[in-house]
């Protein structure tokens, strides 16, 4: 809420409607509203989300550039705080609970509502955004100090282990005797992936300190997707020493207006976590599908897969499946790719089962961009 009132926007292509929804609002909350905007497409209510923000929105499920509850999942993916209340010409108990289940407070039918019923519903949705977001932040708190003590006790365990094999490596090398080339490049070999562990340890620590600081913002810019998808397929195919075939599918629009760095933080995440898992010679399918409202990004593996116990804790910091155990990883990698798709303002789905692989949906709202 804005010093001097609410802030509403109204989602609303019929103008006779809107009219009647602007009167009782102005009735109803005078003196305690701040403005109240009207669109009449998605579009236009995306692009108002960009701009400024918003206490609640009043949203018609009917509007000339989206499919029933999509405007809604497409509107709560651009301002996950705000409060919304739908508009519907259904007497329909099915899709209430569809758009309560979608991120909607309540409801109402179009000709069925008082002003006094308008009042309510709005209020009581403000009053149940603010305790979810309330609850939300409470429960990030408490995660953040439970992360805080997790965060010591993996430094100081895994950090232990490759200075070990540092000091025990460097010891021979360092006497007087000399040691043969080949007994020397034993010793260094050790070294060097023990450097190669603390480096990554170390990257690990400082994204998620940038996770942790709310440092990923998206920038967006116009990126030739093709390209950009390459670069990110080299990257990993020389990671993973070409033991795993990349099938790339990239389907609509090669022109994308997005974030390089958190896009590629997203693309290497996921990517070397299905190459790190799957069999040796199994493919692993990339697959980008742009359209206007949103980049869907899905990338599918053969690998060991998750138990349903395991998916509650893939996005948690330093979390890894027991089964796992064989290969190398610190468990941040799902974490920062959440931390970037959030702030992406998106959304991250994953499909899973033991032995039967993986499959990993993030859907990237499209941000507000210049004319072509």
């Amino acid at each position: 809420m804005t010093e001097t009132g609410l802030a509403i926007l109204l989602v609303e292509d019929n103008p006779a409607d809107a009219r009647i929804v602007q009167r009782l609002v102005c009735r109803q909350f005078a003196g305690q509203t701040d403005r109240i905007d009207w669109v009449t497409t998605l579009a236009q209510a995306r692009e108002r989300l960009e701009q400024q923000p918003y206490d609640l929105g009043i949203l018609d499920l009917g509007l000339p550039d989206a499919d029933g509850l999509a405007g809604l999942v497409a509107l709560k993916l651009r301002a996950p705080e705000m409060a919304w209340v739908i508009l519907t010409a259904q007497d329909d108990q099915s899709l209430a609970r569809e758009a309560i289940a979608q991120g909607a407070q309540d409801y109402l039918i179009k000709g069925k509502f008082s002003g006094e019923l308008l009042e309510r519903s709005c209020r009581y949705a403000l009053e149940r955004t603010r305790y979810q977001t309330t609850r939300d932040r409470l429960r990030q708190e408490q995660e953040l100090s439970r992360l805080r003590h997790r965060l010591i006790s993996f430094i100081s365990h895994e950090l232990r282990s490759p200075l070990t094999v540092i000091r025990l490596a460097l010891a021979p090398l360092l006497q007087p005797q000399p040691l043969t080339r080949d007994r020397q490049q034993h010793f260094l070999g050790h070294i060097r992936r023990a450097v190669d562990t603390l480096e990554r340890l170390t990257e690990g620590v400082l994204l998620l300190n940038r996770a942790d600081q709310g440092a990923f913002v998206c920038r967006p810019e116009w990126l030739q997707l093709r390209a950009f998808v390459e670069e990110v397929q080299e990257i990993c195919r020389l990671q993973d020493g070409d033991r795993h075939p990349i099938a790339v599918h990239l389907k609509g629009d090669n022109r994308l207006w997005g974030d390089p760095l958190l896009l590629r933080h997203i693309l290497l995440n996921l990517l070397s976590n299905a190459l790190k898992y799957s069999p040796h010679d199994s493919t692993v399918d990339l697959c980008l599908d742009p359209s206007p409202e949103q980049l869907r990004i899905t990338v599918r593996d053969r690998g060991i897969g998750f138990t349903p116990e395991e998916l509650p804790h893939l996005f948690q910091p330093f979390w890894r499946s027991d089964r796992t155990e064989h290969c190398e990883g610190i468990g941040l990698g799902l974490m920062v790719v959440q931390s970037c798709v959030q702030a992406y303002g998106g959304r991250t789905h994953c499909e899973s089962s033991p032995q039967g692989g993986t499959t990993f949906t993030v859907d990237l709202p499209t941000p507000v961009h210049p004319v072509r």
